[in-house]
């Protein structure tokens, strides 16, 4: 069974709660933020806060940046 979703593009992440819930058509959702330590000192924060009304509590994982730091041993 192959799993599809749709890719978003948008300038901010304001309308990101309000695309989540069109996406899951109202089922019940669990938001992971998986990130490196660079990207996340530039926009977690914003995401967080935008997922606000559809997801107070997301899971958070942050890797240290770099490409050495891109592999399962990471994970």
């Amino acid at each position: 069974m192959a799993l599809s979703y749709p890719i978003v593009f948008q300038n901010t992440f304001t309308h990101l709660a309000e695309e989540l819930r069109r996406v899951r058509n109202g089922h019940p959702m669990h938001i992971c933020i998986i990130s490196d330590s660079h990207v996340a000192d530039l926009y977690l924060d914003e995401v967080r806060t935008a997922l606000m009304p559809c997801c107070a509590d997301p899971e958070i994982f942050i890797f240290k940046a770099g490409e050495e730091n891109k592999n399962l041993n990471t994970v």
